[in-house]
Order: structure tokens, then C-alpha cells, then sequence
């Protein structure tokens, strides 16, 4: 949602729930959402989305937005896609 956001991983299967501000866009059209969670382990998360052409290197798949995320210091980087617009429940 505009709120919170659902990280998963083969490490977090049922996931780690970040709450945070709604999402900010840069002048450039960057979009960045900022989180925290309480409890052990990962506490913070840093969501960045461009448009921009991208690869997915397992599939082979062509996609029109990258997605960088910073959880805990952790970097990583992959494809996205435009979806429907969050809804808060």
C-alpha cells in the first residue's frame, strides 16, 4: 500500500512488513518509499523505482522499470513492472 510493503525472500518466506510515510517522486520521476519494522533482524528498508529499460537475467524477460532496494545496507537491484495503483485498507 501507500503505508507498507511486504519483503520477500527465500530467507523471509512469509515476509518482513515495513511501514513508513507514502512514497515520495523526485523531478526526475524516481520514486522512493521509506520503511521500518520493529522486532529482530532487518529493520529498515529503502525502496527506489525509475523507469528505465531492464533485464531480468534468469528469464531473460525485458521490463521498463528498475527497482533498487537498501535493506539494512544490503543493495539490491532488480526488474519491475507497472502495476495497479496501491490501495490502504
Amino acid at each position: 500500500t501507500q503505508r507498507a510493503i511486504i519483503y520477500r525472500s527465500p530467507e523471509h518466506l512469509n515476509g518482513l512488513v515495513f511501514t513508513g510515510p507514502p512514497p515520495e517522486t523526485d523531478s526526475a520521476g524516481v520514486v522512493t518509499w521509506r520503511g521500518t519494522r520493529s522486532g529482530g533482524g532487518v529493520s529498515a528498508i529503502t525502496l527506489r523505482i525509475r523507469q528505465a529499460p531492464c533485464n531480468d537475467g534468469m528469464s531473460g524477460e525485458y521490463f521498463g522499470w528498475v527497482a533498487e532496494v537498501d535493506l539494512d545496507g544490503r543493495e539490491l537491484r532488480g526488474c519491475a513492472s507497472k502495476g495497479l495503483p496501491a490501495l490502504d485498507s
